[in-house]
């Protein structure tokens, strides 16, 4: 090692962060959370130092000068960057560094996180995901790096409001997900090759990369219309190595095939809504006035109530034809 104190495993990273508007390379993404490791949770200190070498070893990355040249652009990234944290009380925007520098002697890099991002995170409620930084050292693409980082800070719903054990699920629709991930409307305009590209490619990286977590997409629609993505997620889950399986067969959402689950689901829905109109009305009404969790659109939102009033219904009266 060549700073006197050992390199974190894992980051605790704010939710706000990882649920943020931003784009940054993968490696400039690794630096940040390299970064952020090493600052004090508490944020009294908004400068972070360490070296190459402490950089790929905390990420399990091998050593080379390519990738040390890599570091340099990536460090002058995530100076010029900007990182947007919209909540339901405000809508704010920052640099991610305030200043940087890499001593040729030493060879050490120090990094300033911007003063007015940490104050922001201060005012913030203490909730945090750990990730671990070899888990963001085995995914290549931005994409798999942000949606594993979003899954992540869902992670604690995992058995609570109606999800299995291990379980849990986030939404957002293709237009959330470009602002938060960054894709102008001029990449990828045909939803379509969104979908391949920025939503299952990466989904397919994050089943393959062994890190314990497997996601399964589900798309949403209103009519034809594609009004939501969900991404349902199990953790713990191995993969048998050498082998490769479909995030569908990792996760083991049905034992059955899933798209017959799923007619028989909406057609027990249908069952529900017809012989308990207004019981179903009320549930809704009652859904509605939760906390919105992970649903940051009224169209996502309305959908989860009224999934959520359905399954009360059926868990109170069954299926009975």
């Amino acid at each position: 090692m060549d700073t006197q104190e050992a390199m974190p495993e894992y980051v605790l990273q704010p939710h706000a962060i990882s649920r943020a508007m931003y784009r940054l390379s993968a490696t400039a993404r690794k630096i940040i959370a390299v970064g952020m490791a090493i600052i004090p949770p508490d944020l009294s200190s908004r400068i972070a130092v360490f070296s190459f070498n402490d950089f790929c070893q905390a990420l399990g990355l091998e050593r080379s000068g390519e990738r040390y040249a890599l570091i340099q652009d990536a460090i002058l990234e995530c100076i010029r960057a900007d990182i947007t944290i919209d909540t339901s009380k405000k809508w704010k925007t920052f640099t991610w560094v305030q200043c940087a520098e890499i001593d040729k002697e030493t060879n050490l890099i120090t990094i300033e996180f911007s003063a007015g991002l940490v104050e922001y995170l201060l005012e913030l409620k203490k909730m945090y995901a750990r990730i671990e930084l070899r888990d963001l050292g085995k995914l290549q693409s931005l994409y798999a790096i942000r949606l594993y980082e979003m899954a992540k800070s869902y992670e604690s719903l995992a058995g609570k409001n109606g999800n299995r054990e291990k379980c849990w699920f986030f939404e957002r629709s293709i237009a959330e997900l470009r602002k938060i991930l960054g894709v102008e409307d001029g990449i990828y305009p045909m939803t379509a090759d969104f979908r391949r590209y920025v939503i299952e490619g990466p989904v397919k990286e994050i089943n393959e990369a062994g890190l314990g977590l497997a996601v399964v997409l589900e798309y949403i629609k209103k009519g034809r219309t594609l009004a939501a993505v969900r991404f349902s997620c199990q953790k713990d889950v191995r993969l048998v190595k050498g082998r490769r399986k479909k995030s569908a067969e990792a996760l083991s959402v049905s034992e059955s095939d899933p798209r017959e689950a799923q007619t028989r689901e909406e057609k027990e829905q249908e069952h529900l809504k017809k012989r308990y109109p207004d019981e179903y009305v009320r549930l809704v009404e009652e859904e509605r006035g939760k906390p919105r969790q992970g649903f940051h659109t009224d169209g996502t939102w309305e959908i989860h109530t009224t999934q959520q009033a359905l399954k009360r219904l059926k868990e109170k009266y069954g299926i009975r034809r």
